[in-house]
């Protein structure tokens, strides 16, 4: 570990117009205003001491590192001419790229579009845990209208009517029309079947050391069906727009070769 001395009260200098010197690294230095910068205000004097040490000690290890790598690389291995001249081409069409397709591209995908391409590409969507519907409420033990909250959820279908009594007396519940993973669900409920299909549709009541538990499977989907629509619905709009950008840049690519050619300038020897 490297441990260097504060030096802001340094009396070294060296050019930067006599800016005092924090470090040095063979013929490189480290001046006070590079540290000074980097450290937030209003910190405490102490803080801004570990801080300070912690940038020089950093700025030593980085620089001398690179040192060491300059001495044992040869002129060729050094010479990043080409690499940066290719790297700045290919940022500079990214750049042009990513400006047209903001510009020009639709990223709105209507609802029919998604059902389509979820329907050609069911094969793709295939699901790797189980999937379970389920409603439930959590009673206390010592709930004492238990009666009347098994006759609303297991005789009612109007989930808006047991949702309201569950938030006027005060009671955990579920009662969403949407999809979740089994693993996930059992984390929270005392279900015993390892497999969705154990399931299908069923009414239970359960208890254990905490709680009362109403329960409705309403559905349930296995590991290799396909997944629901509406839990890739996002998945497919970007995949969607994804390939409406693909399409539109190499459709771009074209454009710009052919413009070329008929402009004359590009020539093939």
């Amino acid at each position: 570990m490297i441990i260097a001395p504060l030096l802001l009260s340094c009396n070294r200098f060296r050019s930067k117009e006599d800016e005092p010197i924090l470090a040095r690294v063979q013929d490189e230095y480290l001046y006070q205003s590079e540290v000074t910068k980097s450290i937030p205000k209003g910190i405490s004097p102490r803080d801004s001491i570990t801080m300070a040490q912690s940038l020089i000690n950093k700025w030593i290890e980085k620089t001398m590192l690179l040192k060491k790598a300059e001495k044992n690389l040869t002129d060729e291995e050094l010479n990043f001419e080409k690499q940066m001249e290719k790297y700045r081409r290919s940022l500079v069409v990214y750049k042009y790229e990513t400006k047209l397709v903001r510009r020009e591209i639709d990223t709105i995908v209507g609802a029919e579009k998604i059902r389509t391409y979820y329907n050609k590409n069911k094969k793709n969507f295939r699901l790797k845990d189980d999937l379970i519907k389920v409603h439930y409420i959590l009673l206390p033990l010592d709930y004492d209208k238990t009666a009347e909250v098994r006759r609303i959820f297991f005789n009612e279908d109007n989930t808006v009517s047991i949702e309201a009594y569950c938030k006027e007396n005060d009671l955990s519940y579920f009662l969403e029309d949407s999809w979740m993973y089994l693993s996930e669900v059992k984390q929270y409920l005392p279900l015993k079947a390892k497999k969705a299909e154990d399931f299908e549709y069923m009414e239970k009541e359960l208890k254990d050391s905490d709680y009362q538990y109403f329960i409705k499977i309403l559905d349930v989907k296995t590991t290799n069906d396909v997944k629901p629509l509406e839990m890739v619905r996002n998945d497919i709009r970007t995949i969607i727009v994804n390939q409406r950008k693909t399409q539109f840049v190499q459709k771009m690519h074209n454009d710009v070769v052919k413009e070329g050619f008929d402009k004359n300038e590009i020539e093939i020897y």
